[in-house]
């Protein structure tokens, strides 16, 4: 591994529309490239704009927290909501343990009270498991880990320096028992490989154990520059694939054939239901205008996930969760005017689930 110290001009990503899988409204990264070199992750691909070299040089952001603790003291526009680590490699790098990057950053987290979404394969977090339990308390946490599989030999050929999957469910144990919400990602399931229903079973019972409070499943994409590196670990590792995995994703797709994720999605939605592990998280919900807004996008981005896993039309019910999520003022208002047909994809059905939500809150 190489360590080089980056220059950055801001450390704080504002997204356009809130993530509606994590929930989070920024993100932030310690680091750039991660020591962990997952074969199968996504952030190696050119739309990420990362180095070549992701999975064996680290670039430190020195100075990250004084920049976010700006950054955030000036902030004029900005709500407080969730801050996430982990969108473009682990904040617990192992330099982490001397650099103490991600360490200061929550901590500045916690100073202006924004909620934080953290998800790392390292349980290095555990090192900061009181400064995220404070934040929990006084404004919301939430601490996840990807397992995709708890088979050893699967994980060391796809995860090579990443801790043993049971090492990543005993520490969210420990996050549990300090009251965070905890969950797993069970992200990408490898086609042919954990896409059985012997493995998902196996990450529910054992997530279940833990007591888990979510376990979201995902496909694997493969944008340019993560394609050519999965193929060669195939081609080096499990030749016997590359023919089923160029049949799944041919050339020039982003994600699976339609038939194949409908498989994998009947299959996540029937396990999931059967060991009664919930396939969503619960957001992070704010004390003023935002309130409600929010717990219908929650309700609605929920209803239009499970629409997809069945495969039925969802898109614009998705759509609607992000437009009413990203309002500027309080949807009763919008209702009160009669304006709620004046939201981005918000129909007669969708407006009159609106109505009862405001009728019973």
């Amino acid at each position: 591994m190489e360590y080089k110290v980056k220059e950055f001009k801001s450390i704080l990503l504002v997204r356009k529309y809130t993530d509606t899988w994590f929930w989070d409204k920024y993100a932030v990264n310690p680091y750039q490239g991660c020591e962990h070199a997952c074969v199968y992750c996504d952030t190696r691909s050119k739309r990420y704009y990362m180095h070549d070299d992701f999975g064996d040089t680290v670039y430190i952001k020195r100075g990250a927290a004084e920049m976010l603790d700006k950054r955030l003291t000036n902030a004029r526009t900005l709500l407080p909501d969730i801050i996430a680590f982990g969108s473009a490699g682990d904040a617990y790098q192992p330099v982490e343990a001397t650099e103490k990057i991600t360490q200061a950053m929550v901590k500045v987290i916690l100073k202006h009270r924004y909620a934080l979404f953290m998800l790392t394969k390292s349980t290095m977090v555990l090192r900061d498991l009181e400064l995220i339990k404070e934040i929990g308390e006084s404004r919301w946490a939430t601490v996840a880990t990807t397992i995709i599989t708890f088979d050893p030999e699967i994980s060391r050929a796809f995860e090579p320096r990443a801790v043993s999957p049971e090492k990543r469910r005993e520490m969210l144990v420990k996050f549990k028992e300090a009251g965070l919400q905890v969950g797993i990602m069970c992200c990408p399931l490898l086609p042919f490989l954990l896409d059985t229903e012997e493995n998902i079973r196996d990450v529910l019972e054992k997530s279940k154990e833990a007591g888990v409070d979510f376990v979201i499943f995902g496909g694997m994409t493969v944008a340019e520059g993560q394609r050519e590196y999965l193929f060669e670990h195939l081609e080096k590792y499990y030749p016997e694939l590359v023919k089923d995995y160029n049949t799944v994703y041919p050339p020039g797709a982003y994600g699976p054939v339609r038939s194949y994720e409908r498989r994998v999605n009947r299959l996540v939605l029937k396990l999931s239901q059967e060991y009664g592990v919930p396939i969503r998280m619960k957001r992070f919900i704010p004390d003023d205008y935002r309130k409600l807004n929010y717990q219908i996008a929650q309700y609605l981005a929920d209803k239009a996930y499970l629409a997809q896993l069945e495969g039925k039309p969802f898109s614009n019910t998705q759509w609607a969760a992000v437009n009413i999520n990203n309002l500027k003022e309080s949807i009763k208002d919008v209702a009160e005017r009669g304006e709620l047909g004046g939201i981005r994809n918000v129909n007669d059905e969708i407006a009159g689930v609106v109505r009862h939500f405001l009728k019973t809150y």
